[in-house]
């Protein structure tokens, strides 16, 4: 293959034509000459377009590979940041980056108490016809530990009512209730029918499927396993059934899941309620009892959503809920419990 450039070609190739031109009886070479020359430059021309060609391709793979690597590095930069973002609200939610005084939190846990039963109170009507009755017992609860008169006129305006249902059992321990049928209680959930099954297990005819979910140590997750921590809850305090370990298992278990919850949402606050229920406030973090304070509205309740996000894992809704009694119950039922069941609680996490 001739290596000369074409510009090189094409010089030699007016040097010869001048050649021949002033010799006539070289007319004949010159022919010749003349169609190697257009020959060898054709093969040049294939051979540049072969070589630009192919420096294109070079181009489009290197071009190619360079955006395949810019995307990646941009991916693995996207990991990074919403793992040191993840990492940052899991700290978030489990400590305080500034610590609180004694006096401090005991004054925002006053005035959290004071709004929250403010809230209570002017919304009796709406919390006793909640359909969750178990809210009943929390109020009654609150009630006996304060010695709060308006909490107890609550509860006595539902034993007003009349009825003779299981969940006055809640409420009034020596209640005469009505014995409820199979088909009664396959309307129920099934938290609900552990719970009436805890306050009257002789009344509730449960299967043996149904007690081995309600005694199961790891069959639950998320709310399920707080419903079932807070109907042994039920059942340890109605029959007096020894069933701490369970329990104390049960609490362990709640306690893990919310570290990395972050959300504050009815679960949360359900959470923290249902492990001071069951006397474990060891396993109640600070920082968590800081946040619920923190999320209570200017009108003395706690709604069941966190920016959207609903207490399932998955439920996420733009249109922002409004407070609510369950979730205002709950919370309510878990600060009061630090106040007036576990002062050490607060003696011992805040100088």
């Amino acid at each position: 293959m001739n290596k000369k450039p074409l510009k090189a070609v094409s010089d030699t190739y007016r040097r010869v034509v001048r050649f021949c031109t002033e010799r006539p009886n070289t007319a004949f070479l010159l022919k010749i000459w003349e169609q190697e020359t257009k020959k060898r430059i054709a093969r040049e021309q294939e051979n540049l377009r072969f070589y630009i060609e192919r420096g294109d391709k070079k181009n489009r793979l290197l071009s190619a590979i360079l955006k395949l690597k810019w995307r990646g590095w941009t991916f693995l930069a996207l990991c990074f940041i919403s793992l040191l973002m993840a990492a940052f609200l899991i700290l978030n939610n489990n400590f305080s980056f500034r610590s609180k005084s004694y006096g401090e939190f005991v004054s925002q846990l006053d005035d959290a108490v004071l709004f929250g039963t403010a809230w209570m109170t002017a919304r009796t009507g709406q919390v006793l016809q909640y359909q969750n009755l178990f809210l009943i017992h929390i109020i009654d609860d609150m009630a006996d530990m304060s010695e709060e008169p308006r909490l107890r006129r609550m509860v006595e305006v539902y034993l007003e009512m009349p009825g003779n249902s299981l969940w006055r059992r809640l409420a009034d321990k020596q209640a005469e209730v009505k014995p409820m049928s199979r088909s009664e209680l396959d309307q129920l959930e099934d938290y609900q029918r552990w719970t009436l099954y805890a306050l009257a297990p002789a009344e509730v005819p449960l299967n043996a499927e149904e007690k081995a979910d309600m005694f199961s140590e790891n069959a639950h997750h998320w709310g399920s396993l707080t419903h079932q921590l807070i109907s042994l809850y039920v059942y340890w305090k109605y029959q007096g059934e020894d069933v701490d370990a369970l329990l104390d298992h049960l609490s362990e278990r709640i306690a893990f899941e919310a570290i990395w919850d972050i959300r504050i949402t009815d679960l949360y606050l359900q959470r923290v309620a249902f492990l001071l229920a069951v006397g474990r406030p060891d396993l109640v973090k600070p920082r968590w009892v800081e946040r619920i304070i923190a999320k209570q509205d200017t009108d003395g309740g706690w709604s069941a959503d966190w920016h959207g996000w609903g207490p399932d894992i998955l439920r996420f809704q733009w249109k922002q809920q409004g407070t609510n009694a369950h979730t205002t119950v709950q919370g309510m039922w878990a600060l009061y419990m630090l106040k007036y069941r576990y002062p050490e609680w607060i003696k011992k996490n805040y100088r």
